[in-house]
């Protein structure tokens, strides 16, 4: 039987179509399907290796400085989003401990406000940032920290749900404000290193704020540290509001 008729038995309505279970067995169709495989594959196999001879334009302009912009140019946004991050790493991580009148479904439901608020705001808040900068809703961001700090040091149930919620809220509108504001201050030159360290402020936050706030609460006790915390926050605040706080190019 010539490959053709045997294609023809064995797919009866085309190639496409699922093949005759009656000669599915035969070795003949073995060797067809084998053939057509091995065709396929010796295509793809061709396609990969026509990939590997197009252009690639790999060219950079060695003369512009790529270098991290200064510190002290990046310094209020990377604080600002670092103390977002702290808060919510410290919720994160002691939130059980610290309210142990809440229950577990109360818990669960404070991580959940917090993700939604942090996702919400963060989205809700681009428009602003873009319209009328980034120094507004940074303060604003930070405030509303301090105030979730002493919402969460309170031995409430409640206060702990607007705690969390309100937590969210502000990391995603700092998120928002000072990814704008460092790109805003480093040259353009600088933008990847300027993004790099908001992602390292982003991640190193959220360690610091698990460990530094639940080792400070082993001392004084989690209403105390939960304080401490936010007037930390009142006082980074005071710093980005500042006039001369303003976007500096570097």
């Amino acid at each position: 039987m010539s490959e053709q008729s045997l294609t023809e038995n064995v797919f009866p309505a085309g190639a496409d179509s699922d093949p005759d279970p009656t000669n599915a067995c035969r070795p003949e169709v073995y060797a067809v399907l084998g053939q057509r495989h091995a065709s396929k594959q010796g295509l793809n196999v061709i396609a990969l290796g026509a990939t590997a001879v197009l252009p690639v334009d790999i060219s950079r302009d060695d003369n512009r400085d790529h270098r991290m912009p200064p510190w002290s140019v990046v310094a209020i946004p990377a604080t600002s989003l670092a103390c977002g991050a702290i808060l919510v790493g410290a919720a994160v991580t002691i939130l059980p401990l610290a309210h142990p009148e809440a229950s577990s479904g109360a818990i669960m439901l404070g991580l959940l406000l917090q993700g939604a608020g942090a996702a919400f705001t963060r989205w809700a808040s681009a428009r602003q940032v873009d319209r009328h900068g980034p120094r507004v809703p940074t303060g604003a961001g930070l405030a509303s920290c301090a105030l979730a700090a002493v919402c969460l040091a309170l031995p409430s149930q409640a206060a702990m749900l607007a705690g969390m919620l309100l937590s969210g809220m502000a990391f995603g509108v700092l998120q928002s404000a000072t990814v704008a504001d460092i790109l805003s201050r480093a040259a353009p030159s600088q933008a990847d290193g300027a993004g790099a360290l908001w992602n390292v402020a982003y991640d190193a936050g959220l360690g610091v704020g698990g460990l530094a706030v639940a080792a400070l609460a082993t001392s004084v006790g989690f209403s105390v540290a939960f304080v401490a915390t936010a007037a930390l926050f009142a006082l980074v605040t005071l710093f980005a509001l500042k006039p001369d706080g303003g976007i500096a190019q570097c």
